[in-house]
């Protein structure tokens, strides 16, 4: 007896707090903590700690793109930056978030915690995953296709 594969619509995405390609958005974290520090007066270790929530991004899949957006946004106070489109199996979307979550791991200048979150050390760190994001997913997809013996297409988005 084959298992039957169920087939729909799979997202990858990568989220982040702060949109560093924003010009109405913060620029870096030093930004943001000397923004506390001088116009807020907020002390330094309440700055830190701003810190630490801003430094955070996420990776995940999901099959309901529109839902897992709008609970982020307003649950978590993050949002979709990137994300890729394709036709597939809930098996091929942790795939390849699992594959995200490795080559992020590896980044020294990432601290992985909790499931699909990483805090980054600076700025830079985070701007490189956001730009590293849709190459780490093509190698994912070129793993995937040599295991599975299929072709994948995919669509790449900004957002």
């Amino acid at each position: 007896m084959s298992k039957k594969e169920f087939r729909c619509d799979s997202f990858i995405y990568f989220a982040s707090r702060i949109n560093f390609n924003s010009p109405c958005d913060w620029h870096s974290l030093a930004e943001i903590y000397k923004w506390r520090i001088e116009r807020n007066h907020w002390a330094e270790e309440e700055a830190k700690k701003d810190m630490y929530y801003y430094s955070e991004i996420k990776i995940g899949e999901t099959a309901d793109f529109v839902n897992r957006k709008n609970s982020l946004h307003y649950k978590d106070g993050i949002s979709i930056r990137r994300f890729v489109k394709f036709n597939g199996t809930k098996e091929e979307r942790l795939f390849i978030e699992s594959y995200l979550r490795s080559k992020y791991a590896a980044n020294r200048n990432m601290v992985h915690f909790g499931n699909d979150y990483f805090r980054c050390y600076n700025s830079k760190t985070i701007k490189g995953a956001e730009n590293k994001f849709f190459q780490y997913v093509a190698e994912a997809f070129s793993l995937l296709e040599r295991i599975k013996g299929r072709k994948y297409s995919y669509e790449s988005c900004v957002g």
